[in-house]
Parts: C-alpha cells; sequence; structure tokens
C-alpha cells in the first residue's frame, strides 16, 4: 500500500500494479494496491522455483554470480495458477474496481480468451513472443477474431468476465 501511495502522489500516467503469485491470496496485496489508488491490477509474475539440480556439481539452479539462486518459473504451465489468481482478484468486490491484465501461459487465442471469461480486460504475452516470435500476436488476434464472430460476439466487452461469478 505504502508503496503504491508513493508511486501515485508522483504519476502522471496510469499505473498497473502488478501482483506476485507468490502468497497464498493475491487477493490482501491487491485490495491494498486499489485502495491506495492503482488505476489498474496486472497478474501474475513469475514463480519462485528451483529449476533443477546440477548432477555433476550439485548446484541447485539457477546458479548466478556464484550463488543459487529462486528463479522465475513462467509458460503455459503457470497458467492454472494464474487463472485461479485471475478468478478471486475479479470476484472480490474491492480488486475488480479496477481493470486487470491477465499474465501467465497466455500462448493462444484459447487462453487470452479464457483469461478474459474469467475477468481480464486484456491480457500480456512474454514467454509465447520469446519462443515463437512476435508473430504469434497476428495469430492470437485472428484466432480470438474468428471465435467472436462464431460466437456472436462483436466486441471484447460482450464476455470479459462472464465465468467470474460461476465459480
Amino acid at each position: 500500500r505504502m508503496v503504491v501511495e508513493w508511486v501515485m502522489e508522483k504519476a502522471t500516467i496510469p499505473v498497473i500494479t502488478k501482483l506476485t503469485p507468490n502468497v497464498h491470496s493475491a487477493v490482501p496485496t491487491g485490495k491494498a494496491c486499489v485502495e491506495a489508488g492503482t488505476n489498474a491490477l496486472s497478474l501474475i509474475n513469475t514463480i519462485q522455483s528451483v529449476t533443477g539440480i546440477d548432477l555433476d556439481t550439485l548446484v541447485p539452479n539457477p546458479y548466478v554470480a556464484g550463488k543459487s539462486v529462486f528463479g522465475g518459473y513462467c509458460g503455459p504451465a503457470v497458467k492454472p495458477i494464474a487463472l485461479k489468481m485471475l478468478t478471486t482478484i475479479s470476484q472480490d468486490p474491492i480488486t475488480s474496481r479496477v481493470p486487470v491484465s491477465g499474465i501467465g501461459g497466455v500462448n493462444t487465442w484459447r487462453a487470452a480468451v479464457e483469461c478474459m471469461l474469467l475477468g481480464a480486460s486484456n491480457v500480456q504475452v512474454c514467454t509465447a513472443a520469446m519462443k515463437y516470435g512476435f508473430r504469434m500476436r497476428e495469430d492470437l488476434c485472428e484466432g480470438l477474431n474468428n471465435w467472436m464472430t462464431e460466437k456472436g460476439y462483436s466486441t471484447i466487452l460482450g464476455f470479459i468476465g462472464q465465468w467470474v461469478g460461476k465459480l
């Protein structure tokens, strides 16, 4: 709350606060951010992890500057966690007051639609763009447009949050 308040005192542009998944529930942090004045929320960030152990050196990975550190686990495997956290943020009366950006495992138009059905007004893509290149956004937009046409939606506002109250 305090950090968001400091930022909001000086910000001249909209502020989107990114929430961590490395907590039991993102809702208390999300509430504090909304109450402190953030313009929007985004979630999730990477999940702290040990990505493996080098069996020759017996040192946990990642190994950075002579020390083992926790890495950030991301990509399609985190999508179920991201969808659950997105749902709890979207269901809360305080955190649902601001737009939410869905992040975590968005690698296809289908994953984007899933995030939107659970309350995201937009999505962010990182790992998929690194893996497949920026052309993947064209496939994402084309697939989303085709699905919307098939389902009879003229804008994304027609289906954003459709499943929030049903879980």
